[in-house]
């Protein structure tokens, strides 16, 4: 169920089974905004985002940063 999912992530990330696949995702995206040449929307609907806005804000709610920011950021290395 749920509840035991939550329970057992809880105990072992300290976190809820939501935030850990949320930032889960969200690693896998500042993966491929860095070394793929796919655009935004192309990443948001591989990650399975239902849509490109939805992604943006989830980035942004764990990084701190939009998808364009974070790719200006890291250009440089």
């Amino acid at each position: 169920s749920t509840a035991s999912l939550n329970s057992i992530t809880k105990s072992a990330f300290g976190k809820h089974a939501g935030d850990v696949i949320k930032e889960r995702r969200i690693a896998e995206a500042m993966k491929l905004i860095l070394f793929s040449d796919m655009t935004f929307a192309e990443i948001a609907y591989s990650l399975n985002f239902s849509e490109p806005s939805n992604f943006s804000r989830n980035f942004k709610s764990v990084t701190g940063l939009t998808p364009i920011e974070y790719k200006h950021s890291n250009q440089n290395e």
